[in-house]
């Protein structure tokens, strides 16, 4: 019985096609149901382990380049699945099961299963490289003792930790032990504290995938890894990505978008630019925000809704409506709506700023500059005349604070200071605080002097051998130093006979 294994995987016995093999699994044929071809599939397995124990001896073998990790958690080799991501002890540390192999023989099974663990680990080895430096800053007792809590925190949530839910370890964690941090390529963001090298796309990758097929903690274990677009700022988001599969790319949800992380803390800092240019800390959305989000006006309108901002229009008046009409006018020129007159040859200048020169009086340092923000122009309408319309009104957002609860139920000022006092006079006192522990104090002694239970063999007496000064002599004036001060008293004649001899000639 001749078995011929064709270039596309079908095993054909005899001009017939009994089964297809998969890199090292095989399928059995369903289509033919005849008793011959069962006779024929039941005996195929001592044909087929030859050729089965030669590609667990290349694969084996095979360089790190040859094998690939797929979207799927499967080990592929030759353009076939040979292996598959399982969970083990640690999300860093998984396992690798084979894909079929069991005609083959075990020991050769066991090698091809070591060098595809081999693989991954030194996938994981390399892609999470800033994870495990800051592994062995914790571990190194020479270290700097300040930044192991931090560091530590981030180790056990794979590098990224949500500031609020941190607060008091972020308090505590001092400027030099967060240089220690940033040394590590961790980031201090206002929502985030995450590694910066873990959002680059092949780190991310990864651990999405370690993620979704072989961990089943942490809401792991879903099977549905987050893959965004390289340089993809923010997506439109999906209902079926849980958070935290979405912070183990490097994202969050904001709204309708997943934003990544240093995104999120570049528009915060946009939006302090912002606030700083408007008193009350409002503002208005700059198009520099739309850029950083890569979205829509709406887009950014529906993410700072997710922030917890809200929007509000408000009458311009005085410079705020000059300097919008300003803006306004430039917004048409740029766009070629209106024609530049000469008296407005200063607005929507395209050409290049000119470079400041060092030693000039209005240099500032390249990283202490800060580029200047305008608001977002919706767009621009004409009048019947051909002039542009300038809005009365401006769309600005503010923070919503939520307010404090309190036990006090309302009512007038008099009352409330009532209430206080009340609160003040039944609130034990500190002797009345203290008389408890003195009572445990009575008993203790009195347990002692029973014999019941002993502090202990007294410690003995040390004697020293010095002697004490003797009290100094208390006059009527007081014991303070100015008394003693003013009962010295000086020998003034020697003072007096010199200044006589002085004025005397010889």
């Amino acid at each position: 019985m001749g078995v011929i294994i064709k270039k596309t995987g079908e095993v054909v016995v005899d001009d017939v096609v009994v089964g297809h093999l998969h890199g090292l699994l095989f399928n059995v044929e369903q289509a033919q149901d005849t008793p011959e071809t069962k006779a024929l599939q039941a005996t195929i397995g001592l044909d087929l382990a030859p050729e089965i124990d030669r590609r667990l001896t290349q694969i084996a073998g095979s360089s790190h380049e040859a094998i690939v990790l797929s979207d799927t958690g499967q080990l592929v080799w030759s353009e076939a699945a040979i292996a598959k991501l399982i969970a083990g002890p640690e999300l860093l540390k998984p396992q690798v099961e084979l894909i079929g192999g069991q005609l083959g023989s075990p020991a050769l099974c066991e090698l091809a299963a070591g060098r595809l663990r081999d693989f991954i680990r030194t996938e994981i080895k390399k892609k999470f490289e800033c994870l495990f430096e800051l592994q062995a800053f914790v571990d190194d007792p020479k270290s700097f003792k300040g930044a192991h809590p931090m560091a530590r925190a981030l180790l056990e949530n794979h590098g990224a930790i949500e500031r609020h839910t941190h607060l008091d370890l972020v308090e505590n964690t001092d400027k030099i032990a967060r240089g220690y941090i940033r040394n590590k390529s961790g980031r201090f963001g206002y929502h985030y504290i995450y590694l910066r090298d873990l959002m680059k796309p092949a780190p991310a990758r990864l651990m999405s995938i370690l993620f979704a097929f072989a961990w089943h903690k942490d809401g792991g274990g879903h099977r549905n890894p987050f893959f965004p677009s390289n340089g993809m700022t923010s997506v439109i988001g999906d209902k079926s990505f849980s958070e935290s599969s979405l912070n183990k790319a490097g994202y969050t949800r904001r709204g309708p978008r997943f934003i990544r992380f240093d995104v999120l803390e570049n528009l915060h800092k946009l939006i302090m630019q912002a606030q700083g240019n408007r008193d009350g800390n409002q503002f208005c959305i700059a198009q520099q925000m739309l850029f950083a989000l890569g979205c829509t006006y709406d887009g950014v309108r529906e993410i700072l809704i997710g922030l917890g901002y809200r929007a509000q229009m408000i009458d311009l008046e005085g410079a705020e409506y000059d300097a919008h009409k300003e803006e306004t006018y430039a917004y048409a020129y740029r766009t070629g709506l209106l024609e530049k007159p000469k008296e407005h040859a200063h607005l929507a200048n395209d050409g290049p700023a000119p470079k400041p020169v060092q030693g000039t009086p209005g240099y500032v340092p390249k990283r202490q500059r800060v580029k200047p923000i305008g608001n977002y122009i919706t767009g621009v309408e004409l009048d019947e005349n051909g002039k542009v319309i300038i809005p009365r009104q401006v769309e600005v957002w503010r923070m919503i604070m939520k307010k404090r609860t309190s036990d006090y139920k309302g009512g007038s000022r008099k009352q409330a200071l009532e209430d206080t006092r009340t609160y003040a006079s039944a609130a034990p006192t500190k002797k009345a605080a203290a008389a408890p522990r003195r009572s445990k104090l009575a008993n203790y002694s009195a347990l002692s002097a029973s014999g019941k239970h002993s502090p202990g063999p007294a410690r003995p007496q040390v004697k020293k051998h010095f002697q004490a000064r003797p009290p100094a002599a208390k006059d009527a004036q007081g014991s303070s130093p100015f008394a003693a001060l003013s009962a010295l008293k000086f020998d003034t004649s020697k003072q007096t006979d010199k200044k006589e001899t002085k004025g005397k000639k010889p």
